[in-house]
């Protein structure tokens, strides 16, 4: 993120640890004061330029990624943090084949990122990588021209959903977006007033839009233009419905991680990542 330390860098690791009861590894996106990461956001932005930041985020998740001891590669990026992630994701899709990719999964927080790229899988019915979600603060202003404004032109290939807390504000790592969204605690009362137990309703335009640039995407990329009209569509589709008036911890895979939880891996397809929805909560 933005001006982050190494102190600082060390305080998220460290609540990130004790929410999900796992080892955590960080990697520091080193700070050159508001106005200097500013202007390094907009550089990598604007021309995709891979800083030091981004080489040395590339060099640590290609070596993880093509261990054959690592199953599961669990990504989590706050701000600047999230642009940096793309771009390095942009550079290990075009140097590990989909099967070391798909083991990453990958959340976001505040993501500053006007793109994440996540290429059809051989059938033509997802993304490689199967699970990514962005969280963000309707009122915090970095993701305003961030993934936000990506969800408005689905060219962008912003993939993954996003859940945005419709009354949410700030853009701290710990403070408002951990500390509000996921709360320290093996178990969240069901009647605890947090984002994780705020209802969800889905975006159905956005969600059409970009479910339509998935489908167009593939016919384009089969040889013969005749690809699946509708990667998933009747389970992204039918998620409209079925996850609407749902809790957010039952919708979100991140939440499943909590207090030293697994996902269940039986969750049915409308709960997984199309790869097309944005989710709000109220």
């Amino acid at each position: 993120g933005w001006v982050c330390s190494s102190y600082g860098l060390e305080q998220n690791c460290r609540q990130l640890a004790e929410i999900f009861r796992r080892p955590i590894t960080g990697i520091q996106n080193r700070t050159f004061g508001l106005i200097g990461d500013l202007l390094e956001c907009i550089i990598q932005r604007t021309f995709s330029y891979n800083t030091y930041d981004v080489r040395v985020a590339y060099d640590y998740l290609k070596k993880v990624l093509v261990d054959p001891g690592v199953q599961k590669v669990v990504l989590i990026c706050h701000s600047q943090g999230a642009i940096v992630a793309s771009l390095a994701l942009d550079m290990l899709f075009a140097d590990l084949p989909a099967k070391q990719m798909a083991k990453f999964e990958i959340y976001t927080f505040g993501s500053a990122a006007d793109h994440f790229s996540n290429p059809l899988n051989n059938t033509g019915t997802g993304g490689v990588i199967r699970h990514i979600e962005h969280y963000v603060n309707k009122n915090d202003p970095v993701p305003q021209w961030g993934v936000l404004r990506s969800l408005s032109n689905p060219k962008n290939k912003c993939a993954g959903r996003v859940f945005i807390c419709g009354d949410g504000r700030g853009h701290l790592f710990n403070q408002h977006y951990l500390s509000q969204m996921f709360p320290l605690g093996a178990e969240i009362s069901p009647s605890r007033a947090c984002f994780v137990n705020h209802t969800v309703s889905v975006d159905k335009r956005i969600m059409e839009a970009r479910h339509q640039f998935v489908c167009q995407e593939a016919k384009r990329l089969t040889p013969n233009g005749d690809g699946p009209s509708s990667p998933s569509g009747t389970a992204a589709r039918g998620a409209i419905g079925f996850l609407t008036g749902m809790l957010v911890r039952e919708v979100s895979r991140l939440s499943q991680y909590m207090a030293g939880r697994e996902p269940d891996a039986d969750r049915p397809p409308e709960m997984r990542d199309s790869g097309r929805l944005a989710t709000s909560s109220k």
